[in-house]
């Protein structure tokens, strides 16, 4: 651990990446690599695996650190499993220990990135432009505010902590009641809890006047709605949600672009202050690919 906190002391990066992996989604893990890489970022990935096989293929990666998991032995963990099933619960419920693992022996926030995120930017310089608003947790969003958990910014930070312990209990509760719950579902019902609809859309519709960083007033009232988390719903934490028009899920992509019949996006869809694109909303790891390569963010045999 010593070992590991000193080479991260040496890239003086203030975040690092982690990612959770198994056997079935390697393809696409290593495309991330390669995207993290394209844009000219130095943080480190931590990859969380859910099996051996995973384990072994990364271990002696340079610059990438990995994280076991327990039942990393199982073998039916290392296939593919589409969102919403069985298999892809058992693999998500290791995702926040993962986090809180990465969390406490870096010593610094964690920014968790899905495998089949493509970046089309460096996100340091927006990451440091969020010191002016002093959130704990930053994360997308989809349709119908709701939190996507597929790319999320943790800070390092007693709230974190707490919040990280309660969605790993409410996960494990909600498993043993119900026979699927992913981590985003727990995400979204804990966000529920301490505050219900509509209070819930104040976060969402001052984030899209905060887009605009001339935008002061909107910055300080989103800076006030994180104390009244606090103070008056008792949240364990300041979450607030990135824009989708900039964090860009697979809907918001699939909606809003136009495509051409060699697969590229045209009437400018592709934006200057667009960082990531990510692949869900879609089914089978050749159609993530197929995807991210329509948006020139896929490198087949991605090499690390």
């Amino acid at each position: 651990m010593d070992k590991k906190k000193d080479i991260l002391e040496t890239q003086g990066e203030p975040f690092v990446f982690a990612t959770l992996a198994n056997k079935g989604v390697i393809k696409l893990v290593d495309n991330l690599i390669w995207n993290i890489k394209k844009v000219g970022m130095l943080n480190k990935l931590f990859i969380i695996c859910a099996d051996k096989i995973t384990i072994d293929y990364y271990k002696d990666k340079s610059e990438i650190e990995v994280v076991e998991e327990d039942l990393c032995n199982i073998e039916d963990q290392s296939k593919y499993a589409e969102y919403g099933s069985q298999g892809f619960e058992n693999i998500v419920i290791r995702k926040y220990p993962g986090i809180k693992k990465v969390l406490q022996e870096t010593g610094k926030d964690v920014v968790f990135v899905d495998c089949d995120i493509g970046f089309w930017k460096d996100i340091n310089s927006y990451y440091k432009s969020l010191g002016d608003l002093d959130f704990d947790v930053y994360c997308s969003s989809e349709p119908n505010y709701y939190y996507c958990t597929g790319f999320t910014i943790f800070r390092n930070n007693e709230r974190v902590s707490r919040f990280i312990e309660l969605h790993v209990s409410t996960h494990r509760k909600m498993s043993m009641l119900n026979k699927y719950v992913d981590d985003q579902t727990v995400f979204n019902y804990i966000v529920e809890q301490y505050a219900k609809f509509p209070r819930r859309l104040i976060p969402f519709i001052l984030t899209k006047l905060v887009k605009k960083k001339s935008n002061n007033f909107a910055k300080w009232c989103l800076s006030k709605v994180g104390l009244l988390m606090l103070r008056v719903l008792k949240f364990p934490a300041k979450i607030v949600p990135l824009p989708e028009s900039q964090f860009c899920n697979g809907h918001y992509l699939m909606t809003k672009g136009q495509w051409t019949s060699t697969g590229n996006l045209v009437d400018g869809i592709v934006r200057e202050d667009m960082y990531i694109a990510h692949a869900n909303w879609i089914k089978g790891v050749n159609n993530k690919i197929n995807f991210l390569t329509k948006l020139n963010l896929f490198r087949d045999e991605a090499q690390v």
